[in-house]
């Protein structure tokens, strides 16, 4: 019995000092503010669409108003697959999505998207 009690006295104390260490070690504390406002979100990428068959890359422009593509290689754009200026029939401002038919012949374009929770959406589709 005595032997158990000094089992769990070193036990107890290797925890102590195994927290404390992690406090020391720990630098400034987190904030509930730091964990709502994003300052451990993972930052990623969204919206590179590789093009089937070639080492080039398809991303709305910036605007919303294009689909450019873009090189693997270099990063450089290297033309635009759609613009809406030269668009003919419905007259949109801008667009939230596409997809690309697997032989490349078609687009499909997303658009007045509302949110309803994490992957769930209302949207009005166009196929071009």
């Amino acid at each position: 019995m005595l032997l158990k009690l000094e089992f769990m006295k070193r036990i107890l104390l290797l925890c102590a000092t195994v927290l404390t260490a992690l406090q020391l070690m720990a630098g400034e504390p987190i904030s509930l503010k730091d964990i709502t406002n994003g300052t451990f979100a993972t930052k990623r990428i969204s919206g590179v669409n590789p093009l089937k068959g070639t080492s080039e890359y398809a991303q709305i422009s910036s605007d919303g108003r294009q689909v450019v593509k873009y090189s693997f290689q270099t990063g450089n754009s290297t033309g635009v697959i759609f613009d809406l200026a030269d668009a003919k029939g419905e007259q949109l401002s801008s667009f939230d999505d596409y997809q690309i038919s697997s032989d490349g012949s078609r687009l499909l374009l997303q658009t007045n998207t509302n949110r309803i929770y994490r992957r769930s959406f209302h949207s009005k589709l166009l196929s071009l």
